[in-house]
C-alpha cells in the first residue's frame, strides 16, 4: 500500500515528496527502489530493524535523522487526535459528514495546540 498511497498524495497535490518516512510494516527493497529512483524521492526512511538493513549507508546521515524525528511528531501528534479528540470514533456517516467531523476535530486540536504555545509563552 506503500506505492499507491505516494501515487495517491501526489494525485492530490500535485507534488512529489523529497521524503517518505513510514513504519517497518513497508520495508521492502522494491519500496525503496521504486521510491527512489521510479519517483526520484531523495529520501526514503523506513523505520525499524528491517528498514535500518535496507538504508543501512544512510541511516544516520542528517536527513534520515530528520525523517525519524519527524515521523516521530507526526505520530504522537496522531495519538493525541486518537485518543483525546476521538479521531478514530466516529458519529457520522458518508463521505461529506465523516470529513466535517474530522475536520472539526483537527481544527480543535490545533486551537489547543495554539493555546498551549500561548500560555508557555506568558510563563
Amino acid at each position: 500500500m506503500l506505492i499507491p498511497t505516494v501515487d495517491n498524495v501526489i494525485s492530490i497535490t500535485g507534488v512529489v515528496p523529497n521524503t517518505v518516512s513510514t513504519d517497518d510494516c513497508y520495508a521492502s527493497q522494491e519500496n525503496v527502489n521504486t521510491l527512489k529512483k521510479g519517483y526520484n524521492i531523495y529520501t526514503v526512511s523506513i523505520n525499524g530493524p528491517k528498514g535500518k538493513k535496507l538504508t543501512i549507508d544512510e541511516w544516520d546521515t542528517t536527513n534520515y535523522i530528520n525523517a525519524r524525528n519527524d515521523r516521530s511528531v507526526v505520530e504522537s501528534s496522531m495519538f493525541t487526535l486518537k485518543f483525546r479528540h476521538y479521531f478514530g470514533k466516529l458519529r457520522r456517516r458518508g463521505f461529506e459528514e465523516v470529513h466535517a467531523e474530522q475536520m472539526g476535530k483537527v481544527i480543535a486540536h490545533n486551537f489547543i495546540h495554539m493555546i498551549r504555545k500561548e500560555q508557555d509563552a506568558v510563563v
